[in-house]
């Protein structure tokens, strides 16, 4: 004689022993939750992506601020040693000029 059939959260099966409910139960539970981890899985890889792509971002800003700094620095101190020059070169013409003044 066959068991009758016994509807169980909107499913009918026929069962023999209230085990098969809970084993049925516990697989759609099981493969819900492999569903939920492939989706976690899926969030997390683009969230870890997404960080990834800002952390490069925050590099490449830092590397092009570096850069304009480094251009910055090279210009001041081309500056300087144009300045050093001339106030040398300024020194230089005086004396020469001293010199041949014969005020030396």
């Amino acid at each position: 004689m066959e068991a009758p059939p016994v509807t169980h959260f909107g499913f009918t099966q026929p069962v023999n022993y209230l085990g098969q409910i809970h084993k049925q139960n516990d697989a759609k539970v099981i493969s819900s939750h492999k569903e939920v981890c492939k989706q976690l899985d899926v969030c997390q890889m683009i969230i870890r992506e997404e960080y990834e792509q800002k952390g490069q971002e925050r590099l490449n800003k830092s590397s092009s601020f570096s850069k304009q700094l480094s251009q910055k620095v090279a210009q001041q101190l081309q500056k300087y040693q144009r300045e050093r020059n001339n106030i040398h070169c300024k020194k230089t013409n005086l004396l020469l000029q001293r010199l041949q003044n014969g005020k030396l």
